[in-house]
């Protein structure tokens, strides 16, 4: 969401280079960065607001999302666990606006692997292997 953009920086600087807790805003998408770097690149616990209007609060290792947070979609559904290389991989809860949930692994941004899905009254409606976000059995 930086697409090589420019950007506006706001905390220290060590060597030309962000450093602690700092806040960067990318000049042509207005995409957003608040929280810690190190060595010029986002480490640790901050939130990045997409130009999208989706936004991730959690961590970040080297300028990816990487670890456990929330990431938040426009239509209003929410995905809470971990994440690595900028993406859904590891286990989590997947909350949809419907008030429908999916609680088990993801690979890839996808439900892949065992995982319980729930209607919004907490009926249990399917439990087992997914594949590419679908029930396989």
């Amino acid at each position: 969401d930086t697409d090589g953009d420019l950007y506006d920086y706001e905390g220290i600087l060590v060597d030309g280079r962000p450093q602690g807790i700092g806040v960067q805003t990318y000049l042509k998408s207005g995409s957003k960065y608040e929280g810690n770097f190190e060595n010029g690149k986002k480490n640790g616990k901050g939130s990045f607001h997409f130009k999208s209007g989706t936004w991730y609060e959690g961590d970040f290792k080297d300028d990816r999302i990487a670890g456990r947070g929330i990431y938040y979609f426009r239509s209003g559904d929410r995905y809470e666990g971990e994440f690595k290389d900028d993406s859904m991989n590891g286990s989590g809860t997947y909350y949809f606006k419907s008030g429908k949930k999916y609680i088990g692994e993801v690979k890839n941004g996808q439900f892949n692997g065992y995982g319980k899905t729930y209607d919004s009254e907490g009926n249990l409606i399917h439990e087992g292997e997914y594949r590419n976000s679908e029930p396989v059995d």
